[in-house]
């Protein structure tokens, strides 16, 4: 439904939606750990795959071969002693609402925004995090997680992920029917929403 919005609002087409996928295929093929390495895609192969969800096709859609991912976020005073260069994070948006939270922590963390940060403590209690870990251990942990997913069977991995998506998807579906209405409720218009950003506090509570 996102996509055809797209293609109906911008004029995209499928040759469009084609370039995405022959930059990310291209940059696979100059890539030897990658496993599209030597598996160059044509224009043909693109327009001739089967449809996934029209007008997405196979090749629109991300391989599952991560095996596992983990995104690390820590305060600016211990990303300075990281090894690799920091990406430091001025301003965020809260779009995650796992199914378990408590109705109260998805709206109080809507509503309050950028006033509140949650503690780690606090996010592994509601459920947005699974696991908890002491500096400056959640490098190691995330690889020793890696580790054993990547030796599980690939077609059993992907299996469970499928299932677990598919029945995501039966919700999401439904929000997404209403997306449109609900953030022209919950949006003001630009000018507006800047004005507020320029004046906003710049102090925190932790939570």
């Amino acid at each position: 439904m996102l996509a055809r919005r797209y293609m109906h609002e911008y004029g995209a087409t499928r040759d469009h939606l084609y370039n995405v996928a022959l930059a990310c295929r291209n940059r696979a093929n100059q890539n030897p750990a990658a496993v599209m390495y030597d598996r160059p895609l044509t224009r043909e192969m693109y327009m001739s795959a089967r449809w996934v969800s029209e007008p997405l096709c196979l090749f629109d859609n991300c391989l599952e071969t991560d095996g596992a991912l983990a995104c690390v976020v820590v305060g600016a005073e211990r990303a300075r002693d990281c090894r690799q260069r920091p990406v430091y994070v001025h301003h965020g948006m809260v779009n995650y609402w796992n199914d378990e939270m408590p109705y109260g922590e998805v709206a109080r963390m809507a509503l309050m925004g950028a006033a509140e940060r949650m503690s780690a403590r606090r996010a592994y209690d509601i459920g947005l995090v699974s696991e908890l870990t002491e500096p400056p251990g959640a490098l190691d942990a995330a690889v020793a997680r890696a580790v054993v997913l990547a030796g599980y069977p690939t077609e059993a991995v992907q299996g469970t992920v499928r299932a677990l998506w598919t029945t995501r998807e039966a919700s999401v579906e439904r929000g997404f029917a209403q997306a449109p209405q609900m953030i022209a409720l919950g949006n003001l218009p630009p000018g507006r929403q800047a004005e507020l950003f320029r004046g906003r506090p710049r102090d925190h509570r932790v939570r």
